[in-house]
Parts: C-alpha cells; sequence; structure tokens
C-alpha cells in the first residue's frame, strides 16, 4: 500500500508541475502580447527606421519612415494585427506581433513610410480609442479619413512627385479605400496601388469564414470603381487559404485597369517578405506600362 501511495503522490506532484508550468508559459505568452507596440518600436530601431508622430484627423498615428529615391512615397500599411485575443475578447493592443510590412518597407529603395492605424503601435491609450476601431469598424470612415489626413500633412512637409499605396491583407482594404478618398486630392499624387493577398470584398471574406460581417466598415468591392488614372496590381498566392484568389477576382473584374497577378507559390504569410524585392521590380513595371498607356 505504501508503494501505491507514494506513486499516487509522484504523480499527483508531477500533474501540479505541469499545470504550473502550463501557466507560466500562459503568462510569457500573455505578457508578450501585452506589448506588441514595444516590440514593433525595438524592431523598427533595429531596423534603422526612424518613428514619426503623425497627426491625422482626431488620432495621431505612430508610423515609421526610412530614406530611399525621393522619386515618389511609398506608403506600407500593415495588416490587422491582432483586434482579438479569443473570438469572444478584444485585444487591448491590437498592434501586429508580426510586423511583416516594416521588414519590407525596409529592403525598397524608395522613400517610404509605415503608417500606423489609429490607435495601433501604442497609441490605444488614448480616450478616444474605442475597440470597435480594431474589431467591426477597422474599415470604418473615422479610420480611413485619418489615415487620409495623415498622409496628406505627412507630404505637406515631405513632398513627393508620386505616391504608391501598398497593404498587405487588410492593409490592402485600407489602402483601396483610401486611395478612393485621395484620387481627387490635388495635393496627394497618388499613381498606383499594390495589395498583397488584400482582403478587397469584406463581405464575401466574412462569408467565407463564417465571421460575423464587420458591421461599421466600409467594404472596397461596394464601392464605385477607382479613377482609372491610377494604376492597381492585386497579388494573391494561389495557395492562401485566408483570402483566396476567388475572393479577390471579382473585384479585379470591377475595377479598371487593375491587373491580377496569381503566385503559385505564395500563401496569406509566405513568401512576400522573401520575394519583396522582385515583387516591388512588378509594381515597377506595372506602373510603367500604365503610364505608358494613359
Amino acid at each position: 500500500m505504501a508503494k501505491k501511495h507514494n506513486t499516487h503522490r509522484v504523480f499527483t506532484h508531477f500533474k501540479t508541475l505541469v499545470k504550473l508550468a502550463s501557466l507560466f508559459e500562459i503568462a510569457l505568452i500573455l505578457g508578450a502580447c501585452s506589448t506588441p507596440s514595444e516590440s514593433l518600436k525595438q524592431l523598427a530601431w533595429t531596423l534603422g527606421s526612424n518613428e514619426v508622430l503623425l497627426t491625422g484627423k482626431n488620432y495621431q498615428l505612430r508610423s515609421y519612415t526610412q530614406r530611399g529615391n525621393k522619386e515618389r512615397l511609398h506608403v506600407y500599411l500593415e495588416g490587422d494585427g491582432m483586434p482579438w485575443l479569443t473570438p469572444t475578447l478584444k485585444a487591448s493592443d491590437p498592434t501586429s506581433l508580426d510586423p511583416i510590412m516594416l521588414r519590407m518597407m525596409m529592403k525598397d529603395s524608395y522613400s517610404s513610410l509605415y503608417l500606423g492605424r489609429p490607435c495601433y503601435n501604442g497609441i490605444q491609450p488614448a480616450k478616444s480609442c474605442s475597440k470597435q476601431l480594431w474589431t467591426h469598424k477597422r474599415y470604418s470612415e473615422v479610420v480611413v479619413s485619418s489615415m487620409t489626413a495623415a498622409i496628406e500633412n505627412y507630404l505637406e512637409h515631405n513632398p513627393h512627385s508620386g505616391v504608391v499605396l501598398i497593404g498587405h491583407s487588410g492593409g490592402g482594404t485600407l489602402a483601396m479605400l483610401i486611395a478612393m478618398k485621395l484620387s481627387t486630392s490635388k495635393t496627394v499624387p497618388v499613381i498606383a496601388v499594390a495589395t498583397l493577398a488584400g482582403n478587397l470584398d469584406i463581405e464575401l471574406w466574412a462569408k467565407h469564414h463564417n465571421y460575423t460581417p464587420l458591421a461599421g466598415s466600409m467594404n472596397p468591392m461596394t464601392k464605385p470603381a477607382l479613377d482609372p488614372k491610377i494604376a492597381q496590381i492585386h497579388f494573391a498566392g494561389i495557395k492562401d487559404s485566408n483570402i483566396p484568389i476567388s475572393l479577390i477576382e471579382g473585384f479585379v473584374e470591377k475595377q479598371h485597369q487593375a491587373t491580377l497577378i496569381s503566385i503559385s507559390d505564395f500563401d496569406h504569410h509566405c513568401c512576400w517578405e522573401s520575394q519583396w524585392p522582385s515583387l516591388l521590380k512588378k509594381i515597377d513595371q506595372q506602373i510603367k506600362l500604365h503610364l505608358n498607356n494613359q
């Protein structure tokens, strides 16, 4: 009996250790997730990017820049980051844990701006930062207007002859919505929009995944076609299960002067970063072709 008793005690102790280890791991994960904006800031510093605090409409947007060819400005728009911790629990800091667009920006030879969103990148303590702004209203008029104003204010002090908006995933959604706002601007010369695995029909995307619709957000698909003077290059990964190419094709067909480029080995995350220099060359080629055809 004593042997059985000792065995039971050892087993119980082992289970306790496993439980404590699991709780410790969870604590580490939560600790890491609580300050993604700090990780972003550290990454930007490591990569040599300069932090700028831009004034948008009603919000300050923490953004990052890199110097380069001033012939045009490339504006990089990150995906949605981490809006939710669980299906029912909204994140307190939605900043991306994997800022792929920041790393990609640093491979660009053109002058570039990694544009933040309202309440992202460490600005979320502001009183006006409702969690709706990074969940259901992540593509709302409030968000798009603020980001558009920030670009206008940046260019007022840093003029460029042309602007290219580049967005990945949900950043592609914003790239299109911002381009639509700026298409009539006399001060912001948008010449092209490039999306990478862009969520260009948010209603169809929600249905595809059986998600709750993003009430309060604008859908690029239901907006009028973008001014044909602005080149559109939309990249899609054939292996992308998050935003399949079928969700992008309908949007592209509706547009004027839009090019869809499918890439066989790419999914939603691979291999945009590693192949970015070659994709930038394709964007350059498409812009030149577009300008020659006007």
